[in-house]
């Protein structure tokens, strides 16, 4: 009975871990977004904008060669869970971009 539990408990770890953060590719469209920076202050950056669910991310490493606002892009990211502080970038959730392409 010892074995049992201490196999299911390691099918259960092993399961959780491999489906922890795990990339996500999907069609998009880099979007410029202006945002409050502090008073009087205004700033843009460059944000992903899913297709599938008009949910809007900020990419953390996001190629120069991408920075076009309107362009529809193919992009596989990790979520991060982290969003930037306030008057420091758009409320959007941060990203880490694995692959893009058009």
């Amino acid at each position: 009975m010892k074995k049992v539990v201490a196999g299911l408990f390691f099918i259960v770890i092993i399961i959780i871990g491999c489906s922890k953060n795990k990339g996500t590719e999907t069609p998009a469209t880099i979007l410029s977004a202006r945002y409050a920076c502090g008073t009087g202050c205004e700033a843009a950056a460059f944000v992903v904008k899913s297709s599938a669910d008009s949910t809007l991310y900020l990419p953390s490493n996001l190629p120069p060669a991408y920075k076009v606002h309107n362009l529809p892009v193919i992009v596989d990211f990790t979520r991060t869970g982290e969003f930037p502080e306030p008057n420091k970038g758009p409320d959007a959730e941060i990203i880490r971009i694995n692959n893009i392409y058009q």
